[in-house]
């Protein structure tokens, strides 16, 4: 490049500019639209969703302990049958929510098949609870207490596996989305960094462009003021219009200070009354 022509090195220097900054703005556009799509599934999917879970098993294992107490008396009895009812009611809003939220997300739809196992099991462990209640009215707590620890248990357990492995698989999926959207921000930030010193490093570059334009004009003036033994300023060395210009330029202060030399000692020479050179000599 350092022995090209001005036009092409401006234009070499121009182009690396525009490619390094569509570089940017191009990584820069997808690292961004990215970490949008990273932030929407986090806060729209897998935050919302592990949330869901977290309060369905939380709500079902308060639901299952209010079964375990398995009343007698009468009051007491429609007072917990009433706040399961209540219990139940949450879940279905829960439950909606939440299937709501998987249909609404390709990478979600993974885990519906575990979720449809979860909620089938619920509901077997749900409808089991009428008869736990029937058992309980008909004074056949043992048998109410035999069908909770049987098959009801069975599906409950169940439901707990189930739930738990949608759970873990959300979880994965929110730390993923967690890791990319971080990688992109600190991707987006080296190309910022790397962008901005390419650009400075280009930009100091075009200015020594001037350099040699600098070294010419000291060089004029030197001559001007007959001093011809600067040529040591003219440094700029290369095959472009400038180079050519300084080496042409140190040539004739060259031939100019020999010519000076000569035309000094002849002055010399008359000075001292040597009035016989040649004008030949001269």
């Amino acid at each position: 490049i350092g022995n090209l022509r001005v036009a092409a090195k401006l234009k070499v220097y121009r182009m690396a500019v525009l490619v390094m900054t569509a570089f940017f703005v191009l990584v820069a556009l997808v690292s961004t639209l990215v970490i949008r799509s990273t932030i929407h599934s986090i806060t729209e999917v897998w935050s919302p969703s592990l949330e869901c879970l977290q309060e369905l098993q939380t709500i079902t294992a308060k639901y299952r302990i209010k079964q375990h107490l398995v009343e007698t008396d009468t009051a007491a009895m429609a007072a917990c049958e009433k706040e399961t009812n209540d219990m139940e009611n949450q879940i279905k809003d829960i439950s909606s929510k939440l299937e709501k939220i998987i249909n609404s997300n390709k990478k979600a739809q993974a885990g519906k098949a575990d979720y449809e196992k979860a909620s089938s099991a619920w509901e077997d462990y749900r409808s089991a609870s009428e008869n736990i209640y029937k058992l309980s009215r008909d004074n056949k707590q043992a048998d109410a207490a035999n069908l909770m620890t049987g098959s009801v248990y069975e599906s409950n357990k169940e439901f707990v596996e189930k739930l738990n492995s949608v759970r873990d698989d959300f979880q994965a999926e929110l730390d993923t989305a967690k890791v990319i959207a971080n990688i992109c921000t600190i991707i987006i930030f080296i190309v910022i960094i790397i962008t901005g010193l390419a650009i400075a490093v280009i930009a100091t570059i075009i200015g020594k462009i001037t350099e040699p334009v600098r070294q010419i004009d000291e060089a004029v003036a030197s001559l001007r003021k007959g001093e011809l033994s600067n040529v040591d300023m003219l440094t700029y060395e290369s095959d472009d219009e400038f180079g050519e210009t300084i080496t042409k330029l140190k040539e004739a202060m060259g031939i100019l200070s020999a010519y000076v030399s000569e035309i000094s000692q002849e002055v010399k020479f008359i000075a001292q009354g040597d009035l016989t050179r040649n004008g030949d000599d001269i």
